[in-house]
């Protein structure tokens, strides 16, 4: 696979990146790559945003596909203020990287491993 590159300027969130949930072991090397004087997280979420596997309705406490999601960020990577890499082998529905603040940006470099099952 190749790497997906997010860069995120403003104030805010990047839009939802959906993995690969064919592959196995699921294993994501991630780099957040920094420019000027900012505070930001790499979040992930376990709903799925892009329909990709509907959810089949038998759960009442699902929720509806695009509305907003349960959002965490990686302990090693929330509140960071400087470049740093990490990785990550829990399974997840989708990544983004959010700017807390600051004057500058925020690159994420995400690369997933894993065999095609």
């Amino acid at each position: 696979m190749k790497p997906i590159y997010v860069t995120q300027s403003g104030t805010g969130s990047s839009a939802w990146q959906t993995p690969s949930w064919q592959l196995t072991p699921i294993n994501f090397g991630i780099a957040c790559v920094v420019s000027g004087t900012i505070n930001y997280s790499f979040e992930y979420t376990l709903e799925d945003q892009s329909n990709t596997y509907p959810n089949s309705g038998t759960d009442p406490t699902s929720r509806p596909v695009n509305t907003s999601p349960q959002v965490f960020a990686i302990a090693a990577l929330a509140s960071q203020t400087a470049s740093i890499s990490s990785s990550w082998t829990t399974p997840i529905a989708a990544w983004r990287i959010t700017k807390n603040s600051g004057t500058g940006s925020v690159q994420a470099i995400v690369l997933q491993a894993g065999v095609i099952q």
